[in-house]
């Protein structure tokens, strides 16, 4: 008896688990917490213009560029599966980003003066940093790199002065002039 109701527990949170993934597909823009964001995925992504984001068109993004934009929070991209470019210079209210593991490189001058950035998550595929990529980022306070990363281009950190700690594996073998230029922790 004991072990039917484990099955029954197993199958029921299996299929309801099943139901929440398929809720995401649907529409991906529940997701979102940021109505800048939000509207700019619909605008450039909802080519059925339903006012969703289903997994067809997620599914479509390699590259999303929200320069400029007041957005505060990019909650929701780590659901685009083949989301390769993120380009996000000057969006001066965003706090927090989580770069997903389908990014393999952080471009240059990627978050560049987004001066409201204070924690970032770099997934474990992104090999290299670009020259510039969180260049005037002075509210970041810490960040990891992962292992897989190699190579931290010029100017990666460059004014960044509230960075307090940060973990650099010993797979980074290369690390441009100026990378860390004026991260003081304070």
């Amino acid at each position: 008896m004991k072990h039917f109701l484990f099955l029954v527990a197993l199958a029921t949170a299996l299929v309801f688990s099943s139901c929440q993934d398929e809720k995401v597909v649907k529409d991906l823009c529940e997701l979102m917490d940021d109505v800048v964001f939000k509207n700019y995925c619909l605008e450039n992504f909802d080519t059925n213009n339903d006012s969703k984001l289903d997994k067809n068109e997620v599914d479509a993004v390699y590259s999303i560029n929200v320069e400029g934009l007041e957005i505060v929070s990019l909650k929701g991209i780590e659901h685009f599966s083949k989301l390769e470019y993120i380009f996000a210079a000057n969006c001066k209210r965003l706090r927090k980003v989580t770069i997903p593991n389908t990014v393999i490189c952080i471009e240059d001058n990627a978050f560049y003066g987004c001066n409201s950035l204070e924690s970032v998550t770099i997934g474990k595929n992104v090999t290299s940093i670009g020259n510039n990529a969180f260049y005037g980022c002075n509210s970041l306070k810490s960040i990891s790199i992962p292992s897989s990363v190699t190579s931290i281009g010029n100017n990666a950190f460059y004014g960044c002065s509230s960075l307090k700690s940060i973990s650099i594996p010993n797979s980074v073998t290369s690390i441009g002039n100026n990378a860390f230029y004026g991260c003081t922790g304070e």
